[in-house]
């Protein structure tokens, strides 16, 4: 069976779209317009140790639409 291990972003050192993983402890909720939003810790890597790709770490938040409204 194969797993998702992976997806693709913009990396903001790059400059380009690449191959980056969420690392493992990078996951937590945070309180956001009265709700709560999913924060992200990202690298530009094909592993979580920063092989293949330069390495660079970014914070992304996803937040529902409800709460953008």
């Amino acid at each position: 069976m194969n797993r998702h291990s992976g997806g693709h972003k913009y990396c903001p050192r790059c400059g380009r779209v690449v191959e980056t993983r969420v690392l493992a402890n990078g996951y937590k909720q945070v309180p956001y317009r009265g709700g709560y939003a999913k924060e992200r810790k990202i690298i530009c890597a094909k592993d979580s140790h920063g092989n293949g790709g330069c390495g660079y770490v970014w914070t992304t938040l996803e937040i529902s639409q409800e709460l953008l409204d």
